[in-house]
């Protein structure tokens, strides 16, 4: 872990909180233009994890976030799930997507100010509510060296567990997360908050390191 401490931080990206600037709860099987979020203040993030995702067709560095935010659309202090997605290719990326979201209520989009402007063009829910997805279109994919907005789940819950979220294009990386619950049960440790506000970048920066090393190793051995 101490390889993440000098590079660059994203702490102040993800511990600023997040609100809706227009409401609209997203309801299990229906599918909407995301909402643009902004800013809301002093919320506090209850847990966090970021890392690297590898599938047959792409590497994606990411970082997922549970806050308790004040300034929540459905109740002060209720939960917000975050994630943001670093696509390293050579895939495009088409959708994001997490679980669980069954019995709660959500309102989706992504964090419009700050400067990672990758947007989703629609978002969309399961029939059964289990799934909140985040959806690009050919064309406007997320694509090669590029970052995601900050892609936001507000939801009623107050409290959190363990569940999960994938990252899909012609292949699939499913990635251990954070989903809400109806009560406090046991949810998986942080990837060290001390060192999470190096963040996207520093994993970012893993992910190329690893591949200049990999392709030395390669010319050395031919």
């Amino acid at each position: 872990m101490t390889r993440f401490r000098a590079l660059a931080t994203l702490s102040a990206v993800l511990l600023g909180g997040l609100a809706s600037a227009s409401a609209s709860t997203l309801l299990p099987g229906a599918s909407a233009a995301p909402d643009v979020l902004t800013p809301s203040g002093s919320a506090t993030q209850l847990a966090g994890e970021f890392g690297i995702a590898t599938a047959l067709t792409f590497t994606d560095g990411y970082i997922a976030t549970v806050i308790s935010d004040p300034n929540n659309v459905f109740c002060a202090g209720c939960l917000d799930f975050t994630y943001t997605f670093s696509d390293e290719g050579p895939g495009v990326n088409e959708r994001f997507s997490a679980y669980d979201f069954a019995g709660f209520s959500t309102d989706v989009g992504y964090e419009g100010s700050k400067g990672l402007n990758v947007n989703p063009q629609t978002v969309d829910r399961s029939g059964d509510g289990t799934v909140v997805g985040f959806n690009y279109f050919p064309g406007v994919n997320l694509t090669s060296g590029n970052t995601t907005s900050i892609l936001v789940i507000e939801t009623n819950a107050l409290y959190f567990t363990t569940g999960t979220f994938t990252i899909q294009d012609g292949s699939t990386a499913t990635i251990a997360g954070y989903a809400p619950a109806l009560a406090a049960t046991p949810a998986p440790e942080p990837a060290s908050l001390a060192l999470f506000g190096t963040g996207l970048l520093g994993v970012v920066a893993l992910i190329r390191r690893k591949r200049k090393s990999a392709g030395a190793a390669a010319w050395l051995q031919s």
